[in-house]
């Protein structure tokens, strides 16, 4: 969707938290915490509010106004909504020179057949795991704060703009698994799915025998499911 300066605009004002766009007779506007008193900070015609809800980006507010689509909670998926692992993953890791066996990715593999100890939940939750942790190294960038105005004399300055950046939230997200989870699944779930290590590795670095390694794994995996809510 391609937006126009007003529009995109609108978007960025609203990202702070607690604003929301009221309407007036003719538009759509967005004022700084709330008073309608104030200079609005963006404003947008009726037609391009209606576009923005009808494309997902905007939705109504509790108590009136719209406020953006993204902070609207939704509710999580049921566990017989989960969906299967997508195939393209493994050819991704396999271009990336992971081993595809024996290890998670080998028991991923089965599982998307219907074999092996490992649930497609189970999956799903290493899947997950090796997303945060590649979007955890990803550094913020730096953008300017265009909902700055000239009616007051405050010293401006850049800022991490678009609220909280994606490394920032999978390191946030990491941190909560690793305390929901707990020390031992998540080390564990780490070495086999973000370290993509061998199930005889596990088994020598975890201390359990080699034999029980794929269903340590799985166990660990379901621990980790759980701690994502999955």
């Amino acid at each position: 969707m391609i937006l126009t300066t007003d529009e995109a605009r609108t978007l960025n004002a609203l990202r702070a938290s607690g604003r929301r766009l009221v309407r007036t007779q003719s538009d759509w506007r967005v004022h700084a915490r709330g008073d309608a008193r104030t200079r609005p900070l963006a404003i947008i015609d009726l037609s391009s509010a209606a576009r923005l809800v009808a494309a997902g980006r905007l939705c109504e507010a509790p108590g009136g106004g719209l406020i953006l689509a993204s902070d609207v909670e939704r509710p999580r998926p049921q566990r017989a909504e989960i969906s299967p692992p997508d195939a393209s993953f493994f050819t991704a890791i396999a271009a990336r020179g992971r081993p595809a066996s024996p290890g998670f990715i080998g028991l991923a593999r089965k599982a998307e057949q219907g074999q092996g100890p490992l649930s497609r939940r189970a999956v799903r939750a290493g899947l997950t795991l090796i997303k945060d942790a590649e979007a955890a190294t990803r550094q913020s960038g730096l953008t300017m704060d265009f909902t700055a105005t000239p009616q007051d004399r405050d010293a401006r300055r850049a800022w991490r703009g678009g609220g909280v950046d994606a490394g920032t939230r999978a390191r946030a997200a990491l941190r909560r698994l690793r305390s929901n989870a707990g020390e031992s699944a998540y080390a564990l779930s780490w070495s086999a799915c973000v370290d993509a290590r061998s199930l005889k590795w596990l088994a020598a670095r975890h201390s359990f025998p080699r034999s029980n390694a794929a269903d340590r794994l799985a166990a660990a995996l379901e621990t980790i499911a759980d701690a994502y809510g999955l």
